[in-house]
């Protein structure tokens, strides 16, 4: 009678356990209530953390929009979607799945390029580029399928950590970075200018992101007013500021969001060209004029942009000097700023290196790494998103949140960016969450 009872108890807690745990094909999953709130609660536990991380840790982007991803990929319908795109019949019949085969060659690629490489790691780099590319279409993924509730308090979630985020920075520069001064040991040598950067790069980590967290604001609140705030915010602490890039940046982005709205599959389609084009051209930087400026008797440039133009001189004429074909290896550019050149430059009371640790702009950098294979394979990867993308239904203010994220992170690809910060790919990530979830809230009508 004993062994009775207890194995009715073993079947009261095999029917408790069957609410969390349901068995297919003799495996056992998660039901999909209780992977909602799994994912749900990862992202109730990262995005909160924007606000802090824009101040006090800008590279922290990984863990917001890894988590969440690692949480998705626990979603068996993800892989039953997801590998099939890989297969030769899909990659022949449409854009996406092209787009994801080319990506993957380009992540590959970085790590193939690690064999003649003068700087050991690329396979790191690689699994770096090909984790927050699964990353992103993870989100997306979640973004484009989540019920209208989700949507709902996920993009109150998203649209309230980044114009958090905004707000704490704009405090930071108009208070002389009071948050971080708070922060031991108390820094008043001429080294605090480093918060000043830092918080710059916290900047840089929220100008995708503004223009589709004031979409969500939009879709929910359905006040134009509303959905200026974040941006706003962002373009005001983007002021207080040493980083010229960040003003550009979101003002290109809210240029390029105005016209969307106007014309939107117009301006997604000029600026995937811009982008294309941009990466083809890159090489002709071997013909700037970086040494007239440099010779010239007074600062023609302001010294940083003087170096930088010198800088993409010089890549560019490594490129067309040897490194156009396979590239010099990932992360080469460590290697050249090793040597330890400096340069003379008008207007700075110092020599300046030639060459830091990356070609502050990533269409030079994947050309003098990764070679033509690494270009044409990103430039198939842009081309087939971008003609995905245009293919979608048109929803205007969701196409002009695509764009302006997309705009202002041309102006960090082109003035300042690395391909090797894994923090940059993550926020790339998100603004790709942010722009999916914009797209299905406006649409549905949520407001």
């Amino acid at each position: 009678m004993k062994r009775r009872r207890r194995i009715c108890a073993g079947r009261d807690g095999a029917g408790a356990l069957h609410g969390v745990v349901q068995k297919r094909g003799g495996a056992a999953r998660m039901k999909p209530a209780t992977l909602d709130r799994v994912i749900d609660g990862a992202f109730f536990l990262t995005m909160p953390l924007m606000a802090w991380l824009a101040v006090f840790g800008h590279r922290g982007a990984v863990i917001v929009a890894g988590l969440p991803a690692l949480a998705i990929a626990l979603r068996p319908e993800i892989w039953r979607e997801g590998l099939p795109l890989l297969a030769p019949s899909r990659v022949a019949a449409g854009s996406l799945p092209r787009a994801a085969v080319a990506a993957l060659l380009f992540a590959l690629w970085i790590a193939v390029t690690g064999f003649w490489s003068p700087t050991p790691g690329a396979w790191k780099l690689a699994l770096a580029v090909a984790g927050f590319t699964l990353a992103g279409g993870a989100l997306v993924h979640e973004a484009s399928r989540a019920a209208a509730a989700r949507r709902r308090r996920i993009g109150v979630l998203f649209a309230g950590a980044v114009t958090a985020a905004a707000a704490v920075l704009l405090f930071e520069g108009l208070t002389g970075g009071a948050l971080r001064a708070l922060v031991p040991p108390a820094d008043q040598s001429p080294l605090r200018w480093k918060d000043t950067i830092a918080l710059a790069r916290g900047v840089t980590f929220v100008a995708p992101l503004v223009f589709p967290a004031a979409a969500i604001l939009f879709a929910l609140t359905d006040s134009r007013l509303l959905a200026l705030v974040p941006l706003l915010l962002a373009l005001l602490a983007a002021a207080q500021f040493s980083v010229a890039a960040n003003v550009v940046a979101i003002l290109f982005g809210l240029g390029a969001a105005a016209l969307a709205l106007w014309r939107p599959r117009a301006v997604i389609i000029a600026l995937g060209a811009l982008f294309i084009a941009s990466l083809l051209a890159a090489p002709l930087f071997a013909f700037a004029p970086a040494d007239a400026v440099l010779s010239a008797e007074s600062a023609l440039l302001p010294p940083s942009w003087a170096q930088r133009l010198n800088l993409w001189t010089e890549a560019g004429e490594r490129i067309l000097g040897g490194c156009f074909l396979a590239g010099c290896g990932a992360d080469y550019a460590r290697a050249w700023a090793a040597e330890g050149t400096m340069i003379d430059v008008p207007g700075s009371p110092v020599a300046l290196m030639e060459a830091p640790i990356h070609p502050h702009n990533l269409f030079l950098q994947i050309w003098l790494e990764l070679g033509i294979f690494g270009v044409l394979t990103m430039a198939g990867a842009l081309s087939f998103a971008l003609r995905r993308l245009a293919s979608v239904g048109l929803q205007g203010v969701a196409f002009a949140a695509i764009a302006g994220a997309a705009a202002a992170a041309y102006i960090s690809f082109m003035l300042e960016a690395s391909l090797w910060q894994a923090w940059r790919l993550a926020v790339l990530s998100l603004a790709a969450f942010g722009g999916t979830l914009s797209y299905s809230l406006n649409r549905s009508g949520l407001r």
